[in-house]
């Protein structure tokens, strides 16, 4: 048990080093970390102005291709609208001139047909006979004719007039279209009220500008978003740049934090493992108490039945403390004493007594039967006395060790043994 309870301890104690070692890298990462100075949020305001960014780069690319767009539109639409100008005027031009020839020719075949003998009638006999001798009263119904195909005329006029403006209406939707976009494009820049833009403005809305003038007006704004595209690019990839540094901060970060965790796992692991051994040790320490308590009573026991008869009563019995130190109980002082306060010869027999009763638990527990014993010099520093006495003991000592052999230089000429063997260099000699 001493043997585990010093692993135990030496393991303990290599884990408690190698726990400080890692200990002292985590602290070592940890300094790191700190260096780093990481910003947990900056990442994400980064991302956020990146997407933002992002997000305007996106509109502005919109808005530059819908104003291309519409001015394309606008030029493509422009001269088809002011060449339906042209047609709905020359058609309103004849409608008018139908008109006016329709209202004369009738009215002229009403007061020739339907007025006879009136003044009016007298008047334009006189003016035509006058002027044309030739139109008499047979010619009369082709004014009649004439002003049916004038009036068939001013409806063909009326309804040309009527799809030119429709024409018209639609390819002006173009102007008004662009100069929506460029008002929407003033109010995101803020640019203030300017009545030479407005006048501008308006005139393209009523795709009253040409083609060439456009391109001159809004070459500016083109100017503007193009600049604007290109600012906003350079912005974005100053932004990627930052950010993949940032984000190589976050993953360095991140790995060293892995690293901290792994090595704290291991510490927390090998903490655990020695509160487990702690545990361990302390249910060892109580076991061999416990066995220690139980091995001094049973040696006490035994020793309590020889060491009287070795030391002739002298001595009762022994006390045995955890740490294996050895009093014995002096009838004399009727007090335990210390071994170093005795006799060299007393200790040698409580020795003696101590080895035979370790014997007799040996028996007893292993063997369960009958055994010899061997005792080799057992009396060398005994006196005479101390030896005969031994001796005599030794018989009575248990039923289980019924054959004791002693080896001894020499024996007190008093003593009888059943046998005796004597051993020289030369011979060996063996008595009854």
């Amino acid at each position: 048990m001493e043997y585990c309870e010093q692993n135990i301890q030496e393991d303990i104690e290599q884990d408690i080093a190698a726990s400080e070692e890692l200990i002292d890298h985590i602290s070592l990462l940890e300094e790191e970390i700190e260096a780093i100075q990481l910003d947990e949020q900056h990442l994400d305001k980064l991302t956020a102005q990146h997407d933002q960014l992002l997000a305007d780069k996106k509109q502005v690319d919109e808005n530059l291709s819908d104003l291309n767009s519409s001015i394309e539109q606008y030029n493509t639409d422009q001269p088809q609208k002011v060449a339906y100008q042209g047609k709905k005027g020359r058609a309103g031009f004849w409608r008018f001139i139908s008109l006016i020839l329709a209202a004369g020719s009738l009215g002229l075949w009403w007061v020739l047909v339907k007025m006879p003998g009136s003044d009016l009638f007298n008047k334009v006999n006189e003016l035509l006979q006058a002027n044309v001798p030739q139109f008499t009263a047979e010619h009369y119904p082709f004014l009649l004719y004439a002003g049916g195909g004038f009036v068939f005329l001013f409806i063909i006029f009326w309804a040309m007039i009527v799809s030119h403006k429709g024409n018209i209406g639609r390819l002006g939707e173009a102007g008004k279209t662009l100069a929506e976009k460029l008002r929407a494009l003033d109010s995101e820049r803020t640019a203030e009220s300017d009545e030479n833009r407005d006048m501008l403005l308006r005139r393209i809305e009523n795709s009253s500008l040409d083609t060439k003038a456009l391109s001159e007006a809004l070459q500016t704004d083109l100017d503007y978003l193009t600049q604007e595209q290109e600012k906003l690019a350079e912005q974005i990839s100053e932004l990627s740049s930052e950010l993949a540094i940032e984000r190589e901060r976050v993953e360095k970060v991140r790995d060293l934090l892995e690293k901290v965790d792994t090595l704290q796992a291991q510490v927390d692991d090998k903490a655990e493992r020695n509160r487990i051994r702690e545990l361990a040790s302390e249910l060892l320490m109580g076991a061999t108490r416990h066995l220690s308590k139980r091995f001094n009573h049973v040696i006490r026991d035994h020793v309590s039945k020889t060491l009287p008869l070795f030391t002739d009563n002298r001595y009762e019995h022994l006390q045995i403390d955890e740490d294996l130190t050895v009093r014995v109980f002096s009838n004399e002082k009727h007090d335990f004493m210390e071994l170093d306060e005795i006799s060299s010869g007393t200790q040698r027999q409580i020795m003696l007594a101590v080895r035979l009763a370790l014997s007799q638990e040996m028996v007893s527990r292993k063997v369960h039967n009958q055994q010899f014993l061997i005792l080799d010099e057992p009396f060398a520093f005994f006196d005479e006395e101390r030896t005969e006495r031994s001796l005599a003991v030794l018989p009575e000592l248990s039923d289980d060790l019924p054959q004791i052999w002693i080896i001894a230089q020499t024996f007190p000429e008093s003593m009888n043994f059943e046998r005796t063997i004597y051993c020289e260099r030369e011979q060996v000699e063996k008595t009854a």
